[in-house]
């Protein structure tokens, strides 16, 4: 089972989502480019990553939670 999950994109949707996997028990390395995100994330219980690379180096699945294509696929 996936236990370590990389989550990139902490908006309106992401936030929740990243909350409720650390709620049922994975380990959540979160990023974001906004600050105010980041610190909710740390406040729900995820790790939090300097950078997107970062975030990816050692979990299992990553989950991207983006605006729209161009930007998961600059991930």
């Amino acid at each position: 089972m996936t236990k370590n999950i990389a989550f990139i994109g902490l908006g309106n949707m992401g936030s929740g989502m990243a909350k409720n996997l650390v709620k049922n028990g994975f380990s959540v390395v979160a990023f974001d480019l906004s600050n105010e995100a980041m610190v909710m994330a740390k406040e729900n219980g995820c790790e939090l990553a300097e950078s997107a690379k970062q975030a990816v180096e050692r979990c299992d699945a990553v989950v991207t939670m983006l605006p729209a294509g161009k930007h998961v696929k600059s991930i």
